[in-house]
């Protein structure tokens, strides 16, 4: 299986940190840009669903930074595996910046 993911980035917010990785992405990026959290979704997915050329969507809040090996390691794991749905979950403490806990499920 071939995957065209699209990278989706609900912001209302511009982190210099986050920004500068995206022209580095490999993939697309559909950013919806300083509206409420339910509309921003919700553009996020009618994008997706209106572009049949994309065959996955990865949504990422827009504080954290995501590198081009995270999404080709998500890439790489969808062809191999190809999941249905794939969600994951990561807390930091924003004092120290480590990493509290991390959850993530597969079907």
């Amino acid at each position: 299986m071939t995957v065209n993911l699209l990278f989706g980035c609900p912001s209302p917010r511009d982190i210099p940190e986050v920004l500068n990785e995206h022209p580095h992405l490999p993939c697309d990026i559909f950013t919806v840009k300083y509206k409420p959290e339910w509309q921003a979704y919700f553009d996020i997915r009618e994008f997706f669903l209106s572009h049949k050329e994309y065959t996955h969507l990865a949504i990422a809040c827009d504080d954290i930074v995501v590198k081009p090996n995270h999404v080709r390691r998500l890439v790489r794991d969808l062809e191999l595996f190809d999941y249905d749905i794939l969600s994951g979950m990561m807390n930091v403490d924003i004092v120290t910046g480590k990493q509290i806990g991390r959850a993530s499920c597969r079907e």
